[in-house]
C-alpha cells in the first residue's frame, strides 16, 4: 500500500514555489503549487484512502525515488535502519570534559549550579585523577579534544592544574578548550602562548556592562564586564590565532541590550574581520525557571538583527545549506554529546554524561577507581544514557522533525518529566520551519 511517508515535512513558506524536505532521506525538493497542495491534502486521509489518489498525481515515480511517497509498511523500518546506523557510527566517545575545579568565583543570578556554589570546601582535582584520566584516553585512541569546564575552570588559583591538563593533552596532540567567564585570562596568558593546542575558548557577556553586571558578578557582588572586555582585547593582541567565542545568554531581561553589545564589541575592534572571535545567542535554559512565561529561542528569533546569531536558528540553517549543497547529511539521533561521544571528570573522580549534572552525585554514570589499576568503572546509569536516542524513544521515532533536532535535551526532559526518555521538544519545529523557509527561499531567490 502506498502513502505519502509520515517523515515529509510540508514548507510553510507563503509564495508559490512550495518545497518539501524528507525527514531521513534528506531529500529537498521543488513542487507546483497545485502538486504540493494535493500531496498535502492526501497526506492528512486515512491510509486506505491514499494509494488511489497518489497513482493519480503527476511525477508519481520522482515522488516515490525521492522518498515521499513510499509502501507503509517500510516508512518506520526505513527510519529505523538509518537512525540506528548514525547512532552505530557515532556512539564512541571522541571527547573528555575535565572538571579541575567545582569552586567559581561568579555567583551569577541564573547559574543552575548556584546552591551548590556556597557550600564548602570546593575540591580540586588531584593529579592521580588527572593521570587516570589521561590512561584512560591512552587505552581508547579515540580522543580528540578536552573542553575544561566548572565551577570556573580557569579561575587563577586552578593554574598548576590546568597547566598540567594542557601539556598532557599536548603530549598526545589532542586541542584543547575551555569554557570560562573569562575573569581570570589575564592569569593564563603565557599557558595560551605556550601552548597551540590550546584551541578555543567560550566566555559568556549577557549585555552591555549595566545589564551584564545584574547578572553576572563576583562572589562579592561586584561587577565583571570590563575586566573580561580587557582580558579579551589582550588576547586578540597577544594570541591572535586564539578562537574566542563570546555567548550570550539571552532572556526578556536583556533582549534589548544584544544589538548594543554587538555594536559596542565592535567600536572596540573586538567583533571585526580582523580576529578570531564570534558571537552567537540563546535563550535561557526554560527547565531552570520558575516562571509561567517561558522565553524560548522562537521569541528571540522574532527579531532579524538577533536571529541570525541564534545558536538554534544557526544550526537547523546550517543543517538544511548541507542538504541542498549535497555537502553532508546532517542527521543526528541525540541533541548532544552527553548521550554518545562525550565523558565527563569531576575531582571527586565521579563521571558524568552531562556537565549540567555534576553537582549531583546521585547521577553519576561512574567512577574512577585508583585503587584498581586506574580502572574507569560505569554504572547502570551509562547504559541508560547511551540508549537515549530518537529512534529508541516513542514520540520520536513517529515524528518527521526528529533527526533535525534530536529529541532535546534528555537532561532538561527529566528536570521538567521526571523523564529523560520522553522527548522534550519546546519550540523545535518552530525553530526549523522558520530556518528552513528563509534558508531555502534564499535559495530560489539564487535561481
Amino acid at each position: 500500500m502506498l502513502i505519502v511517508s509520515n517523515y515529509t515535512i510540508f514548507s510553510t513558506m507563503n509564495c508559490k514555489n512550495k518545497y518539501i524536505v524528507h525527514g531521513y532521506t534528506g531529500s529537498v525538493d521543488l513542487l507546483e503549487e497545485n502538486v504540493y497542495s494535493k500531496l498535502l491534502q492526501i497526506s492528512k486521509m486515512k491510509k486506505e484512502k491514499q494509494e488511489t489518489l497518489l497513482s493519480s498525481l503527476k511525477d508519481i515515480d520522482t515522488l516515490i525515488e525521492r522518498g515521499y511517497v513510499v509502501s507503509s509498511y517500510k516508512d518506520e523500518e526505513k527510519y529505523y535502519r538509518i537512525a540506528n546506523h548514525l547512532y552505530e557510527s557515532r556512539s564512541m566517545i571522541t571527547s573528555i570534559v575535565i572538571v579541575p575545579s567545582m569552586g567559581c568565583n561568579f555567583r551569577c543570578s541564573y547559574c543552575f549550579e548556584l546552591t551548590d556554589l556556597d557550600m564548602a570546601p570546593m575540591k580540586k582535582m588531584e593529579l592521580s585523577v588527572i593521570d587516570s584520566t589521561f590512561k584512560y584516553i591512552d587505552k581508547l585512541e579515540t580522543i580528540k579534544q578536552i573542553t575544561l569546564f566548572g565551577g570556573e575552570p580557569l579561575e587563577k588559583d586552578n593554574y598548576s592544574i590546568v597547566d598540567y591538563i594542557v601539556n598532557e593533552g599536548k603530549k598526545r596532540n589532542i586541542q584543547v578548550n575551555a569554557v570560562t567567564n573569562g575573569y581570570d585570562l589575564d592569569s593564563y596568558i603565557e599557558i595560551f602562548k605556550n601552548n597551540v593546542n590550546f584551541d578555543s575558548i567560550q566566555v559568556t557577556l549577557d549585555g552591555t556592562r549595566e545589564r551584564h553586571d545584574l547578572l553576572r558578578y563576583l562572589k562579592n557582588g561586584s561587577g565583571t564586564f570590563n575586566k573580561i572586555i580587557k582580558n579579551i582585547q589582550m588576547l586578540i593582541k597577544e594570541i591572535p590565532k586564539l578562537n574566542i567565542t563570546i555567548r550570550v545568554n539571552l532572556s526578556i531581561e536583556n533582549e534589548s541590550d544584544y544589538i548594543a553589545l554587538k555594536e559596542y564589541l565592535k567600536a572596540k575592534e573586538i567583533l571585526s574581520d580582523c580576529t578570531n572571535v564570534s558571537i552567537y545567542n540563546k535563550c535561557l535554559h526554560t527547565a531552570y525557571i520558575n516562571t509561567k512565561k517561558k522565553y524560548m529561542d522562537k521569541d528571540i528569533t522574532k527579531n532579524d538583527d538577533i536571529k541570525h546569531d541564534n545558536l538554534t536558528y544557526k544550526l537547523h540553517r546550517s543543517q538544511i545549506k548541507d542538504l541542498l549543497g549535497r555537502n553532508s547529511i546532517p542527521f543526528r539521533t541525540s541533541v548532544c554529546g552527553a548521550t554518545g561521544n562525550m565523558l565527563v571528570v569531576t575531582p571527586n573522580k565521579n563521571l558524568f554524561a552531562c556537565w549540567e549534572q555534576i553537582q549531583n552525585n546521585n547521577k553519576s554514570i561512574g567512577k574512577i577507581s585508583l585503587e584498581k589499576d586506574n580502572r574507569i568503572q560505569f554504572n547502570e546509569k551509562y547504559l541508560n544514557w547511551k540508549k537515549r536516542h530518537v529512534h529508541m524513544l516513542k514520540n520520536c521515532s513517529k515524528c518527521k522533525y526528529s533527526l533535525f533536532c534530536g529529541g532535546g535535551c534528555p537532561n532538561h526532559s527529566e528536570i521538567v518529566n521526571n523523564d529523560m526518555f520522553q522527548s522534550y521538544c519546546q519550540d523545535s519545529k518552530i525553530m526549523i520551519h522558520k530556518s528552513f523557509d528563509e534558508a531555502i527561499g534564499e535559495k530560489i531567490n539564487e535561481c
